[in-house]
């Protein structure tokens, strides 16, 4: 088990898609259900949730590791951008800095929509030199992070499952 991820860019809202029993959409290679978790519901702009949406012109993905190995490297990007670690981030209720809104979220499932991407976005490119002196598979997970988060700045979403 682990968390994938799948970024899009330029997605749109398709009230009437065909839609299966269960609610999914029949065309599947060019739509999706998105869903929002409640407990980072904030980072979905103005995604509907549970709604289906085109998968965009383009789609990015990688594979961020298994949990432990995500939240590793997720608290290696806390140290990073001098939050001491993401536990502080998490018990100190910090809502503003650098990568606050990645390293604040589920590690398993959830949207992050454009406002937010954007944001981190910038905070990925306003940090790479340090992550360059980090190096090794740190960087190499730090720069698909980077390039999702710039693919859903442009009207996406970042898919985590």
């Amino acid at each position: 088990m682990g968390l994938d991820i799948r970024a899009y860019k330029q997605v749109e809202h398709v009230p009437h898609a065909e839609i299966d029993e269960d609610g999914y959409p029949v065309d599947d290679d060019n739509h999706m259900k998105v869903f929002i978790n409640d407990d980072f519901a904030s980072r979905a702009d103005d995604i509907k949730d549970r709604s289906i949406y085109t998968t965009g012109k383009d789609s990015f993905g990688f594979r961020a590791g298994a949990y432990s190995g995500y939240n590793r490297w997720r608290n290696e990007l806390a140290e990073l951008a001098g939050h001491g670690s993401a536990e502080n981030v998490w018990s100190s209720g910090m809502t503003e800095g650098a990568f606050v809104e990645l390293i604040n979220f589920s590690d398993c499932e959830g949207i992050i929509c454009p406002k937010t991407s954007a944001k981190l976005a910038t905070d990925f490119a306003n940090n790479e030199e340090k992550a360059k002196e980090i190096g090794g598979q740190f960087l190499e997970r730090y720069q698909n992070w980077k390039k999702a988060f710039e693919f859903a700045a442009e009207n996406g979403l970042v898919d985590f499952h």
